[in-house]
């Protein structure tokens, strides 16, 4: 996406600090939910910090989300409506930018900075502006002009490090981190593809060991 834009003579606008995109809904895989608990355990003040800020995230948008089905009614599966590809597309911008508005920011922002920009998800690494930084704020009435590297088929996307996954699984990023970080293995099989990883984690010959020490110590 930066070529495109050089190639068109504009200059990307996105300086270290601006954080107005830090307020979108974003996805992510599995995969990248692992990375960025693996990250976290590898940067514990930055976990730290995260674990802190995450119960009053959660509250903020749990509110946004009582306020958005009071405005559009309760959510629905898109199999279950009778709207068109282009509706249930416009549905779907019409529900982000109302998150976007509300105006909470992801519980990995601090001081303006990306505290996981190392491990960030693919969906805010792929976009930059070459419009005014502020013309990104959900506030602001200019539009800004974004480019986007995200292609729809790396949702599709069932590659692991375990096995195949027998689909793609995606989550609000924060959400899944912060219950990768609670459940861990527990949580691990009902993702389809990974109900054996626990039996065979724990039987694993490199891991049993440190287990016993584990247990023989409490």
């Amino acid at each position: 996406q930066s070529a495109t834009a050089t190639s068109k003579g504009e200059t990307i606008t996105c300086p270290k600090g601006c954080h107005y995109c830090c307020v979108i809904n974003v996805d992510a895989s599995i995969q990248e939910g692992e990375a960025i608990v693996y990250f976290l355990y590898q940067n514990e003040n930055v976990l730290r910090n995260f674990v802190q800020a995450y119960p009053s995230w959660r509250e903020k948008v749990l509110d946004c989300e009582t306020s958005f089905r009071k405005v559009r009614g309760p959510p629905q599966k898109i199999e279950n409506t009778n709207l068109n590809k282009e509706e249930m597309v416009q549905a779907k911008l019409d529900e982000i930018g109302f998150y976007a508005k509300a105006n909470i920011f992801c519980p990995f922002l601090k001081d303006s900075l990306c505290s996981i920009y190392e491990v960030r998800p693919y969906v805010c690494a792929g976009c930059v502006a070459t419009t005014p930084a502020e013309w990104c704020s959900p506030e602001n009435r200019d539009k800004a002009k974004i480019y986007s590297a995200v292609h729809t088929n790396i949702f599709q996307d069932v590659s692991f490090y375990y096995q195949n996954l027998q689909q793609p699984v995606q989550s609000f990023m924060p959400k899944m981190v912060y219950q990768l970080l609670t459940y861990g293995l527990i949580g691990m099989p009902e993702i389809p593809g990974l109900e054996k990883l626990p039996g065979e984690f724990m039987n694993d010959p490199k891991v049993s060991p440190i287990i016993k020490r584990y247990l023989g110590a409490h």
